[in-house]
């Protein structure tokens, strides 16, 4: 078994008491679990027990790993993760195991190092998938093999230090407002022209307005309240609330047949046969699309957008990102756009020059010297 291992640190701390100010040692145990142990007030006594102590917790003998197969690990996390994460992403860590489990066979899993995560990365890559698909099974399974390393199957995760492949930057695809018009213009009822206006205008994400309930749209202040539901979580498990403008108000209203009232608990987009529209939304939306002469673009393609019109700060709010970080991949503002035109436009040989101000642009030092090229007129320089 490969025994590369986890090193378990003891730390030292002085505590201030009436009888004195004696040092403690702090670790974990073998099961996780906080120890602490008082060392007295001399200092170099505490400093020589603090090494006895990691020497001891770190001997292989002392703490040795559990061993199991990465078959019966898989089993055991894929029965863990079941209840916890969302279903998409449980899906994703079964098959980022299974395909490391067809690389590397019935082994144990802590036969699974290093140089064997950096061999299966290389496998992945030949099999020509794409970086961001290759990159992607490599964050799982450093999320799962972390967990197999919290639980003592491993003294460290082998794929933690592993490199990514380099990405290049997708395009960005945002809507501008007269793509939004023809969008709008081109949905065949009403339903489909507020579920793509309440996309453009909340940014809220497919699946949370596909499960947008009528209880949660307050029409009378204009407000529509994204919530976890029994059937639905939001991508962050959190809920939020997002602005109805007048439009977004009128484009539900039509939506309610004439003397009737919706009821609070029931879905609020149906679809032909009164059923939640959570099936061929993509196809609907690629005939939208079609008819509209825009284009390609998706329903992400329509969050995205927002962020072009709007403060990133605001944006993230609006979007529920949990960090900043989130939102600036997306950020292409105007203002950014303002700020680099002003900037370049800043430049001083970014405006035209005439007669006097090519005198000034050009009669300055190169490496030291004040020599002045041209007489008038710009003149191709070369620095270097």
């Amino acid at each position: 078994m490969n025994m590369t291992r986890r090193w378990h640190s003891v730390s030292k701390h002085k505590r201030s008491l009436k009888n004195g100010s004696p040092w403690y040692l702090y670790w974990r145990d073998a099961d996780g679990k906080q120890r602490a142990e008082a060392a007295g007030t001399d200092s170099h006594w505490a400093e020589t027990r603090r090494h006895q102590i990691e020497a001891e917790i770190n001997d292989p003998h002392h703490h040795p790993i559990r061993p199991i197969t990465l078959a019966e690990f898989s089993d055991e996390h894929m029965g863990l993760v079941a209840s916890e994460l969302a279903p998409a992403t449980v899906a994703e860590h079964r098959a980022a195991l299974d395909r490391l489990k067809v690389f590397v066979g019935p082994a144990h899993l802590d036969t699974i190092t290093h140089s064997v995560m950096e061999r299966f990365r290389a496998a992945l890559a030949a099999e020509e998938l794409s970086p961001y698909t290759v990159n992607k099974i490599l964050r799982t399974l450093d999320s799962i093999l972390q967990r197999a390393t919290d639980r003592e199957y491993l003294w460290e995760n082998p794929c933690a230090k592993i490199k990514k492949l380099r990405e290049p930057e997708r395009p960005h695809r945002h809507l501008s407002p007269k793509e939004v018009e023809a969008l709008l213009a081109a949905c065949p009822n009403s339903r489909w022209r507020a579920f793509l206006f309440l996309a453009a205008i909340t940014g809220a994400r497919k699946g949370e307005l596909q499960h947008l309930r009528w209880k949660d749209l307050d029409l009378d202040r204009g407000i529509a309240h994204i919530v976890c539901t029994p059937n639905h979580s939001t991508k962050t498990a959190k809920n939020r609330d997002v602005v109805l403008v007048p439009r977004a108000i009128a484009y539900l209203k039509a939506m309610i047949s004439p003397g009737t009232i919706p009821v609070p608990s029931s879905t609020a987009f149906l679809n032909e046969v009164g059923q939640p529209m959570l099936h061929n939304t993509n196809r609907a939306l690629k005939s939208i699309v079609a008819r509209a002469g825009i284009p390609h673009c998706t329903f992400h393609d329509l969050r995205r957008s927002i962020t072009v019109y709007m403060d990133p700060h605001d944006a993230m709010t609006l979007l529920g990102h949990d960090s900043i970080t989130t939102t600036l991949q997306w950020y292409k503002g105007r203002a950014t756009q303002e700020a680099l035109t002003r900037a370049v436009n800043a430049l001083p040989w970014a405006t035209r020059a005439t007669p006097e101000t090519a005198d000034r642009l050009l009669t300055r030092p190169v490496y030291g010297s004040e020599e002045k090229v041209g007489s008038g007129r710009l003149s191709v320089v070369e620095l270097g």
